[in-house]
């Protein structure tokens, strides 16, 4: 051992490290084991323990040896600071404790890369760790003028800053795919979106907000689009808000802005634009961008004094900083297959391939409140919430709520055959999959058919989804449970089952069917 030198010296509080010190505690194979600890000495008002430096950092090194009985193999012994901790461990486990460290520390590095890099685009919906700080770094400027919503609107729109703003209404997935084409809109035109409440039928009782269920900001984040609600606009008063007006284009005026405080009117879009379009007429995505930047004063003035009889009768024209559509649900995706318009999509269903699903459908997804319920509603219905299964749509698509047994049989061999297509993948389900029912039909006879397939119907009224959770969640959740499938048969031109069977496919890789 080295000469002890005044140089390695130093002092440490009484105790500390003490039992780490070489000196008379090494051993004759060369290891460093707990020695008492030294004589303390008077420093000031303190009492220290001096400690040579030179020995402590000697007695860190790794000394070659062997605790073997017969000393003929040769290992890496432990530190000072790892013998120390050797003390508290049986003689067994003392010597693989590198190895018990070093397996600790790989397991615990492998859950956390899990954690940060899995979970983000599941059909579950909910983001990892990393894409949460991903959106958290790249959060958008606030578009409105204020933090808060005002008296207002107007006052809340920046000087040369444009928005664009819809009223969707029908039945939940009617207004999604509204949402979705006034986004891509947005996209389109490089303006911030407005989103108004989703409109409630009778059986859902009031209007919500879209983050009610949903993501907005992985929504906004993905979509690539600044997107703010109504009610961070303006207040949602109408007694204490300044009465406003907005003209829009459209038909149809059921006062869709009312709650704040501002009187909406309507104008039709120029002829030259306009298309058929299923029930209604409409206008295309390119004809909504020329819609937007052309001079629209000519058709305008026209249709003063046709709907009106003179220019001075007529409200305001439609406002060009916040542009305003009654509803674009009926705007066509138009898409050409040799020289023919395609037409293996109707208006209730979306292209898998078309930049309304692709560039903005398929990042709406639900928040972690909604996927919470959807969890319990899981556990409740199959045992566990990560147990895959097939999810079935069966629309009644009539007024007397019966199916027919064509139409059971019909899904009962589109189910079979997605099982299969599951199976003949690799790393596919070996067994047979739950099959989960989502219908509109109440009927107890066609119930009764689901069960003697031994498929399991999603009963909210068993469930008592109405009356723990509202009016809305018996679709709502509908939605989710059909969205985590790993198969689904759904409804010919039927908005819910088109949504259902892109989320599958998009968000699990899954597999889809519709049945006419």
């Amino acid at each position: 051992m080295r000469e002890r030198t005044s140089a390695g010296s130093t002092f440490l509080p009484f105790g500390f490290f003490s039992s780490l010190t070489g000196g008379s505690g090494g051993d004759p194979k060369g290891r460093y084991e707990a020695v008492s600890p030294m004589a303390p000495r008077k420093y000031g008002d303190k009492t220290y323990v001096e400690l040579n430096m030179d020995d402590y950092a000697e007695g860190l090194r790794l000394s070659a040896g062997d605790d073997d009985e017969d000393n003929s193999k040769m290992r890496r012994q432990s530190s000072g600071v790892g013998q120390f901790f050797d003390q508290f461990y049986p003689r067994e486990i003392r010597r693989n404790r590198r190895t018990y460290e070093r397996i600790i520390l790989l397991g615990l590095t492998i859950v956390v890369l899990v954690l940060l890099f899995s979970g983000g685009k599941s059909g579950s919906g909910r983001p990892s760790m990393l894409e949460k700080a991903k959106m958290r770094g790249a959060r958008r400027k606030n578009p409105l003028r204020s933090n808060i919503p005002l008296h207002s609107f107007r006052a809340n729109l920046k000087d040369g800053a444009g928005y664009v703003t819809s009223f969707p209404y029908g039945g939940l997935t009617n207004q999604l795919i509204e949402m979705f084409k006034l986004v891509h809109v947005g996209q389109r035109l490089d303006r911030t979106v407005i989103l108004t409440e989703l409109k409630a039928t009778q059986s859902e009782g009031g209007d919500v907000l879209p983050s009610e269920f949903f993501d907005l900001d992985s929504f906004a984040y993905y979509s690539n689009v600044s997107l703010v609600q109504w009610k961070d606009v303006k207040i949602p008063d109408i007694t204490g808000t300044q009465p406003e007006e907005l003209s829009c284009w459209g038909w149809r005026d059921e006062r869709p802005l009312a709650r704040y405080n501002v009187k909406t009117h309507f104008w039709p879009f120029p002829g030259q634009l306009q298309v058929p379009s299923s029930a209604e007429t409409s206008i295309t995505f390119p004809g909504i961008e020329v819609l937007a930047s052309q001079d629209n004063t000519p058709w305008l003035k026209e249709s003063a004094t046709r709907l009106h009889g003179s220019l001075d009768n007529s409200p305001p024209f439609p406002d060009k900083q916040l542009l305003c559509f009654e509803n674009l649900f009926y705007v066509p995706s138009v898409k050409f297959v040799d020289g023919s318009l395609d037409k293996t999509y109707s208006i209730q269903e979306l292209r898998p391939d078309g930049p309304v699903w692709d560039n903005v459908g398929r990042h709406l997804r639900f928040n972690s409140h909604v996927n919470h319920i959807a969890d319990e509603l899981l556990a409740a219905l199959i045992g566990s919430r990560r147990k895959q299964y097939i999810g079935v749509h069966i629309a009644r698509g009539n007024s007397t709520g019966r199916i027919s047994q064509e139409t059971v049989d019909a899904f009962k061999a589109g189910v079979k055959q997605v099982q299969a297509d599951l199976t003949k993948r690799k790393g596919g389900p070996k067994g047979h999959l739950p099959v989960l029912v989502a219908t509109d039909s109440d009927d107890p006879v066609f119930l009764s058919k689901l069960a003697k397939l031994g498929w399991i119907y999603i009963n909210h009224g068993e469930w008592a989804t109405r009356a723990r959770f509202g009016g809305w969640y018996p679709g709502v959740l509908d939605s989710v449970v059909l969205s985590r499938a790993i198969g689904f048969v759904g409804t010919k031109e039927s908005s819910f089952s088109s949504i259902a069977a892109r989320r599958v496919e998009t968000w699990n890789g899954g597999l889809s069917r519709v049945l006419q």
